[in-house]
């Protein structure tokens, strides 16, 4: 049976570009766009694994056919960035660019997940606003985009994500591979994003539904979703793949991407 995202909703103006809410904000001369993503009900498919890589960090799915049931996750409406977190506007908060390969259309990368929030932090300060990372959840509703595709918005990898095959090493402009149905870019491929839950690999498994899911208070491992452009392995491009990384950990391959409440 496909998977299936209900929206709480009569009609589904959500699949569709042109009727997409969003809302654009300024920090020091710097617009970003945050799209509405509708209150709904996602079908969460259970993967699981447990396997700690030679680069110390632990990917918990060995295969992306390992399977242990569904979870059905209730989601209140909420922002989430149209594209990652830029090298532009990482500057023009903290006056400072730790990315590799510096580009201002391109994400940020070689951000640790306490760089992430201490960005967030500061967008905070400036704006009034309330901005954080995006929960694994809400991430991978985000970018699934209401279809049964593998990808984020495709089944074509090629169309929604960079990969190693692009390019080796580099991360590259957002915005230039095709959107999901909520409008959203790169989600599959340029970087991967930190979101805020601490990974357990059990914390879904046959515990039925969940309402707006924060996963567990505590863990050693942040969760990373999407691929980043140095990828080889499709799985990775899987919007429901996930991947534990200690929350210290920097690489040319990660960044982020920000969420705030709807309400």
């Amino acid at each position: 049976m496909k998977r299936l995202l209900v929206f709480m909703m009569i009609l589904f103006p959500a699949l569709c570009l042109a009727q997409q809410d969003s809302m654009v904000v300024n920090v020091r001369g710097v617009d970003f766009v945050m799209m509405k993503i509708p209150k709904g009900v996602y079908e969460h498919v259970n993967y699981y694994g447990d396997t700690m890589t030679k680069e110390g960090w632990l990917d918990p799915i060995d295969s992306m056919g390992k399977k242990d049931g569904t979870s059905t996750i209730y989601l209140d409406a909420f922002y989430i960035g149209k594209f990652e977190v830029t090298q532009k506007l990482y500057y023009a908060v903290m006056k400072d660019n730790p990315s590799y390969w510096k580009k201002n259309k391109c994400p940020v990368n070689n951000i640790t997940w306490y760089e992430a929030c201490t960005f967030i932090d500061s967008l905070n300060h400036l704006t009034g606003m309330t901005f954080r990372l995006p929960t694994e959840m809400e991430w991978e509703y985000a970018a699934s985009g209401g279809l049964d595709t593998k990808f984020s918005g495709s089944d074509v990898l090629e169309a929604v994500a960079w990969t190693a095959n692009d390019g080796y090493p580099f991360t590259f402009p957002v915005g230039m591979k095709s959107p999901n149905a909520f409008g959203l870019y790169d989600m599959s491929g340029n970087v991967s994003e930190w979101c805020s839950n601490w990974l357990s690999t059990t914390y879904y498994k046959n515990k039925g539904s969940y309402k707006a899911p924060h996963g567990p208070e505590s863990g050693i491992f942040k969760i990373t979703k999407g691929g980043g452009w140095g990828s080889h392995a499709t799985r990775y491009y899987d919007y429901r793949n996930r991947v534990g990384r200690r929350p210290d950990y920097k690489g040319g391959g990660t960044g982020f991407r920000l969420a705030m409440d709807a309400d």
